[in-house]
């Protein structure tokens, strides 16, 4: 096994990430930085913990990890000159690094669930980085993550987007079924994204860190489809892509899922999962 130190479950995402283009090549730690932020908001097992740096999500241990990777002959890197003063960074995946990623990576995509989601927003990125240039990139990837307005700023849509699920909450508590499983996971949903977007900004409150800008994507994607849930027949039991409201229902599951794993990776609040989860959740809300 190729991928042993000095971070398996970080590495794999680099190697993942050249893999995604057509010729294994990336220019520049902005856009390798970007790619990997992406993958990991849009609920990729991406290790990384980023932070909010002048050019979007950031982890210095994105270049150091490639660079390892590098002396393992799983990728190269070279640099090439720019009209300004620093040259540009260029990661190209090696015949190694493909077999790499061939031999294990497929296996672990496909492992994850709502698969026909996760492959539609591989497509997404990858196209997004065809068709835009970097500048461009680095703007979207800002506005979606309100990290082109003024800390206040981001702070009221933050907040307010707090108060819209909590709101959203209480109207699916009202006029649930206990017995219904459409009601009992629209009202699960509403609620974790709530309660993580409220102490992921708590929590990072004067630092840096990109979790609450990452969990805000995914938490406004929460009451986005929600809101597509009009009064419904109350169900027991329905399987996933069958019975009423397929459609939505996957996309909040995806969307949830991507929430709990961002908030469970940068250690805002834990999904439950169990009953010890279950009391852990109930005890930081009650505090």
């Amino acid at each position: 096994m190729l991928l042993e130190s000095p971070d398996k479950a970080r590495a794999w995402g680099v190697l993942f990430a050249l893999s995604l283009r057509g010729d294994g090549v990336i220019s520049g730690r902005v856009t390798l930085n970007k790619t990997l932020a992406l993958l990991q908001r849009d609920g990729f097992p991406i290790e990384n913990r980023f932070i909010t740096k002048e050019k979007g999500p950031y982890d210095w241990h994105i270049h150091q990890d490639a660079k390892n990777l590098e002396e393992k002959k799983l990728l190269e890197i070279t640099e090439k000159p720019t009209r300004h003063k620093s040259p540009i960074t260029i990661y190209q995946l090696s015949e190694d690094g493909l077999s790499e990623v061939q031999e294990k990576y497929p296996a672990r995509i496909e492992s994850l669930p709502y698969k026909r989601i996760f492959k539609a927003k591989l497509e997404e990125i990858k196209n997004r980085f065809s068709e835009y240039s970097t500048p461009e990139i680095v703007d979207k990837v800002h506005q979606e993550l309100l990290m082109d307005m003024e800390e206040e700023d981001a702070r009221r849509e933050m907040d307010d987007l707090v108060t819209d699920l909590m709101v959203a909450r209480d109207t699916a508590e009202t006029d649930r079924d206990s017995t219904c499983f459409i009601c009992l996971n629209l009202l699960g949903s509403l609620d974790f994204a709530a309660e993580s977007l409220k102490l992921a900004i708590k929590k990072t409150e004067g630092t840096n860190e990109s979790s609450r800008n990452l969990i805000y994507f995914n938490a406004k994607d929460v009451l986005h489809w929600a809101n597509k849930f009009p009064r419904h027949e109350h169900l027991r039991y329905c399987r996933e892509g069958e019975g009423p409201l397929a459609a939505p229902r996957e996309q909040l599951g995806y969307r949830l899922f991507c929430t709990e794993g961002l908030s469970s990776h940068y250690h805002i609040l834990k999904p439950i999962r169990d009953e010890a989860s279950l009391d852990e959740y109930i005890q930081i809300m009650s505090a």
